[in-house]
């Protein structure tokens, strides 16, 4: 067997375990930076039932570009993975 294709294989191999682990990071990151957001919109939301009783629509209208840029993320992240 010739060693240079058993050299190609380690170098592809330490290649691709380098990429894997570096999108495990940047997909950890973006998770985080997400679940912040997400966290943040989840408690204005438990602020604005808790004062008016109900989901309050004017909310909504005013939050409802994040939650679809929040919803796009996830997308995105699960799609990467």
């Amino acid at each position: 067997m010739d060693t240079s294709i058993l050299k190609e294989l380690k170098t592809l191999r330490d290649e691709i375990k380098l990429k894997s682990h570096l999108l495990g990071m940047e997909l950890k990151d973006e998770w985080e930076d997400v679940e912040k957001k997400f966290s943040e919109y989840e408690s204005q939301i438990e602020d604005v039932v808790a004062d008016f009783g109900k989901f309050n629509e004017e909310f909504w209208t005013g939050k409802k570009a994040d939650v679809e840029s929040m919803k796009a993320r996830y997308v995105a992240l699960k799609n990467k993975m």
